[in-house]
């Protein structure tokens, strides 16, 4: 599930969240998928961007702030549970649709596999 707001304070800002099925190691594993080269520390559940560098455009203007929350359990059957998480992309100040941009790359970089 895919929810978006305006972050609340007035702003330009924007807010996405997303309920995920990833445990953190999965999160970091996608993290370096979408950001070639990324350092990732043990345990970090936060990351900020230079939006604008990272989509090849003008740097210094606008930045997302990428978070994973607490996993916690979604019980499918008795025997069965599956990792769930909610992460939060805060874009402030994204120009002339960064943040679809942005958040078109997020997914492919999320994106798992299936048949």
């Amino acid at each position: 599930m895919t929810r978006q707001y305006p972050a609340g304070d007035g702003g330009p800002d924007i807010i996405v969240e997303k309920e995920m099925g990833l445990r953190l190691d999965e999160f970091h594993r996608s993290m370096r998928h979408l950001v070639e080269g990324l350092n990732i520390a043990p345990g970090q559940v936060v990351f900020q961007l230079d939006l604008g560098a990272f989509l090849g455009e003008t740097p210094g203007i606008s930045t997302i702030e990428i978070s994973a929350g607490e996993e916690y359990l979604v019980r499918l059957s008795p025997l069965v549970n599956m990792p769930r998480r909610r992460i939060a992309l805060r874009f402030t100040n994204p120009q002339d649709g960064q943040d679809t941009r942005f958040l078109a790359r997020f997914d492919k970089a999320f994106q798992r596999g299936g048949g």
